[in-house]
């Protein structure tokens, strides 16, 4: 077990599907991640979820890698694995509503914004902007680092976000709280194949019963209203030829590390 054959890079380089691996496999990429990051929690603990998890919207490498970069979610054990968005839309949700924690989650939003990298040596408006129109005035922005847990460092001071679904999370997020903020800030490539038209309640909240949840969709599900508002910003931006209706939706996918910008 100790002479795996992936490296941390490597596991970040493609996508592995939990169906298309033997236990064994599943095992040495759990093994590799435990490994790299070196929590606390025994490996005893997770190391069943090989033979349980199952795949909907993300792999299973980038499933290993949130929950041994996150000690909250291992606070959860092998449960995690049964529904790993949930937990991670309720823990953005908590950083959101955090007034200590609100900083690093914009950081986040900022980072889904920009290709999902963020240089802390510059200094850039649309962040000071970001920041602003969510009620945070007069951060020191040369104090501010992005959560470790959520994302790679390309230099000493680029950060990148680990993997797409942070990005869809962050943004889902976002768009819960400050939906007109969310469309202010994004192009019209950000805003397709996530945001869909319901009749329901939107915006439940995720921070109680998230065990008892199935897992969710990587979607953010809006009403009448917000659907018109954002309707006019996606046809205002698109090209003459392209028509848009409320039918229109791109269903969901498995995020892998492929698809990540």
């Amino acid at each position: 077990m100790n002479n795996c054959s992936f490296t941390k890079n490597e596991l970040h380089s493609f996508g592995l599907n939990w169906k298309d691996m033997s236990k064994g496999e599943r095992i040495q990429i759990l093994h590799t991640i435990f490994e790299t990051y070196k929590r606390d929690t025994p490996f005893s603990t997770v190391e069943k979820v090989v033979s349980g998890f199952i795949d909907q919207y993300v792999g299973f490498p980038e499933i290993c890698t949130l929950f041994f970069k996150c000690s909250e979610f291992q606070k959860h054990g092998a449960v995690f694995f049964g529904r790993p968005l949930r937990y991670l839309a309720s823990h953005l949700e908590k950083m959101c509503l955090d007034s200590n924690k609100k900083e690093q989650f914009l950081l986040l939003v900022y980072m889904s914004f920009n290709d999902m990298k963020i240089d802390i040596s510059k200094s850039d408006q649309r962040l000071r902007k970001i920041y602003e129109s969510c009620g945070l005035n007069n951060i020191d922005f040369k104090s501010l680092l992005p959560p470790e847990e959520f994302v790679l460092k390309e230099n000493s001071s680029v950060y990148v976000l680990q993997h797409e679904i942070i990005k869809r999370m962050s943004l889902i997020t976002f768009g819960k709280f400050y939906f007109s903020e969310m469309l202010k800030f994004s192009s019209r490539k950000d805003l397709l194949g996530w945001i869909k038209h319901t009749k329901k309640t939107p915006f439940a909240s995720l921070s109680k019963g998230v065990k008892e949840a199935s897992e969710m969709e990587p979607v953010l599900e809006i009403n009448d209203e917000p659907w018109f508002e954002y309707l006019k910003k996606v046809e205002s931006v698109a090209k003459p030829t392209i028509e848009i209706n409320c039918k229109d939706e791109i269903p969901p996918k498995i995020l892998t590390s492929e698809t990540c910008t």
